[in-house]
C-alpha cells in the first residue's frame, strides 16, 4: 500500500470517527432536552403567549419591551398561582430578531382532573294521589 493511499485511508477513518462522535454528542444533547421538556406541574412556560403579543411590534427593542411586560403580567395570572422564580429575559439580536425566554418556576402545583359524562337517569314518577290522567 502506498503512503498516499494509507494517508487517505487514515484521514477518512478520522473524519468518520469525528462525525460519529459529533452525532453521539448531539443524541445525548437531544435526550437531555427531552428530559427537561417533560411536563412539570410547577412550571409555567409563557413564551408562546408573550411571543404572540410581541410579534406585532416593529423592532426587536419594541418586541423585548412588550415581551418583558407580558411576562411580568403573567407571573401570577390566576391571583393565587404563587410562582416563586421567574426566568425572564429578552435580548435584541443584530439580525433584527430577539432571543426571549419567559418561564415561571416553583409555582403552585397545577392539578388536572378527568371528567366523565353520564346520562341523566330517567325517573318515572308515580301518581301518589290516586288520580290518573294528564294534569295542566
Amino acid at each position: 500500500m502506498s503512503p498516499k493511499t494509507l494517508f487517505v485511508f487514515i484521514a477518512t477513518l478520522c473524519f468518520v470517527e469525528c462525525i460519529v462522535r459529533r452525532q453521539a454528542e448531539e443524541d445525548l444533547s437531544e435526550e437531555s432536552d427531552f428530559e427537561s421538556s417533560i411536563w412539570d406541574s410547577t412550571v409555567r412556560d409563557k413564551f408562546k403567549f408573550c411571543n404572540t403579543m410581541g410579534s406585532f411590534t416593529a423592532s426587536p427593542e419594541q418586541y423585548c419591551d412588550v415581551f418583558n411586560k407580558c411576562c411580568s403580567m403573567q407571573f401570577d395570572p390566576n391571583n393565587g398561582d404563587k410562582c416563586k422564580v421567574k426566568d425572564q429575559r429578552c435580548v435584541p439580536q443584530p439580525n433584527g430578531k430577539a432571543e426571549a425566554v419567559c418561564i415561571h418556576r416553583n409555582c403552585t402545583e397545577m392539578i388536572t382532573t378527568t371528567t366523565t359524562t353520564t346520562e341523566t337517569p330517567v325517573i318515572e314518577e308515580e301518581n301518589t294521589n290516586g288520580l290518573q290522567g294528564e294534569f295542566y
